[in-house]
């Protein structure tokens, strides 16, 4: 699809199975019109006009030509978010204190956390932290709120993101 000639981006949202009877969703944005694809044994096909690609699962770059007949490089990035997480009773204040990630990451990544459910955009000022903190010390992030959504984003390169813990309690009295 374009608007004005200028080509949007696709987004794929592809289901992977990760245990028995678990997995999880994942959202890909491709920087050109997919208007089919194919999967021929462990090859996923995309075909945009004219071009069909190949999706390479260990690429960090998307050298191509777009649909428009312009080349592209483009790295990619990735974004980790969570869904908002209520960790106790619903609607009750908690404090965050710190985190823990582990993780492995060709640069920094960076972290956020949403704060307010009635404006999803509402996030706190994202900064660099080591992709595995484990060795170290808690990373201290005081934040109050009823429910917390993460989100983790890099760069370019290649993330893996094998835990993140946080450190809260709920405020209600007594606990």
């Amino acid at each position: 699809h374009s608007v004005h000639g200028v080509i949007m981006a696709t987004p794929i949202w592809v289901y992977s199975m990760l245990q028995a009877g678990r997995g999880a969703w994942s959202k890909y944005v491709f920087p050109f019109d997919i208007e089919a694809f194919a999967l021929l044994g462990n090859t996923l096909y995309l075909r945009s006009g004219d071009v069909v690609s190949v999706v390479d699962d260990s690429a960090t770059v998307d050298v191509g030509i777009d649909a428009n007949g312009d080349p592209y490089n483009e790295i990619y990035s990735g974004t980790v978010q969570w869904p908002w997480l209520d960790m106790g009773m619903a609607g009750v204040t908690k404090m965050m204190e710190s985190f823990d990630i582990v993780a492995t990451c060709d640069v920094l990544p960076e972290i956020s956390f949403g704060y307010d459910q009635l404006a999803t955009g509402t996030f706190s000022t994202p900064y660099e932290i080591p992709a595995d903190s484990l060795t170290g010390t808690m990373i201290p992030m005081p934040l109050s709120a009823p429910s917390i959504a993460p989100k983790i984003t890099w760069a370019s390169g290649d993330m893996t993101l094998y835990g993140l813990s946080m450190y809260v309690h709920d405020n209600r009295a007594g606990s």
